[in-house]
């Protein structure tokens, strides 16, 4: 603001200093809004970071699922660990509720992901079948209050998380071969092969950059699994007691 005094024109100085005093107010508000969101940010990824180190552990113990002497223990064994993981995603729901749906996603996506691997992987061991995402929501909606929490699950983190699970089949499949299961391999390579047919409709409506690459990840891994049929096939006509 400025006054004219003798015709010359002179700046307010009052008027500037309360300007200036609003502004520095404003920005230190700013300053505080951006260090909590940052705090939040952090904490997230690191509850994150252990969803998806609990849900790796998880993975390898249900790889000793393979003996099917100790099958139903190692399931429920499994089956509590995941009961823990959950309670870590609860955390990162607190965090995330009321706040916009995408601003954190990318600090937990890769957890969630994790997690939807090792559930999937339970899921097929304990029933034969494919997750489904409304099961998986059900492992990720929390009842501790009167009011249901929920950590949304997107669809594109459900079938990432789908993605990975191959790879566990495959080598669940390879290692069946050695363990003289021999009608593991076939039933693998069919739930891969009806998978991939399922993931490859999504790909030219999805907005996830790394869809594309966890479709050529899913389509090695059920070649691999084809390549473990073929060579037992091959081998039972050679040596036909060995698959007896």
């Amino acid at each position: 603001m400025t006054t004219e005094v003798g015709g010359i024109k002179r700046k307010d100085r009052s008027f500037d200093s309360e300007t200036s005093s609003q502004l520095e107010t404003l920005f230190h508000q700013y300053q505080k809004e951006l260090d909590c969101s940052h705090d939040k940010r952090e904490r997230i990824v690191k509850v994150s970071r252990d969803v998806t180190v609990h849900s790796k552990r998880i993975i390898f113990l249900l790889h000793r699922a393979l003996p099917l002497a100790d099958k139903a223990s190692i399931l429920m064994e499994a089956e509590c660990k995941l009961q823990e993981v959950a309670k870590l995603l609860h955390c990162i729901a607190n965090e995330v509720t009321g706040e916009d749906a995408t601003r954190y996603k990318g600090a937990y996506s890769p957890g969630v992901q994790e997690f939807i691997e090792a559930l999937s992987f339970y899921h097929y061991w304990k029933e034969g079948t494919l997750l489904s995402y409304s099961l998986a929501q059900v492992y990720m909606t929390f009842h501790d209050t009167t009011d249901p929490l929920m950590l949304f699950l997107t669809p594109f983190d459900y079938l990432l998380g789908l993605a990975d699970l191959t790879g566990e089949l495959m080598r669940v499949a390879i290692n069946s071969v050695g363990s003289g299961l021999w009608n593991t391999p076939p039933l693998i390579a069919r739930f891969i092969r009806e998978l991939y047919c399922g993931l490859i409709s999504f790909n030219h409506f999805s907005m996830s950059r790394e869809f594309p690459t966890k479709l050529n990840m899913v389509l090695n891994n059920l070649l691999k699994v084809e390549q473990t049929c073929y060579a037992m096939k091959i081998r039972s006509y050679e040596v036909p007691i060995l698959m007896e």
